[in-house]
């Protein structure tokens, strides 16, 4: 799947002008994103404690974690990293850190 989605990034860059981006414009949309997701979190963070304004529906969640996910991938491409690799070599770097069995 994910070679699918790299795939798909990468040709829909073309079509979009993307790829003619700087990494700063590429990064600043991935900040974006992420302040997106976090949005949705407040939203549904008041319908829990009963407040105005929230709402139970992940639809946006959902939505915004698909755009911060393609957004860090084309930052990743940008670079010429593989995503998977990014994310398995933190992962087991910080649990190496902080003394935990589980690695990839």
């Amino acid at each position: 799947m994910i070679d699918k989605l790299n795939k798909a990034i990468s040709d829909r860059a073309l079509e979009w002008g993307v790829h003619l981006k700087s990494a700063s414009f590429k990064g600043c949309e991935m900040a974006g994103e992420a302040g997106e997701v976090c949005n949705e979190i407040k939203k549904l963070e008041r319908q829990r404690l009963g407040m105005v304004g929230g709402k139970s529906d992940l639809t946006g969640l959902k939505e915004e974690i698909g755009d911060l996910v393609i957004s860090t991938m084309i930052i990743a491409q940008h670079y010429g990293l593989d995503i998977v690799e990014c994310a398995k070599d933190k992962f087991n770097k910080t649990s190496e850190k902080h003394g935990f069995k589980t690695r990839i």
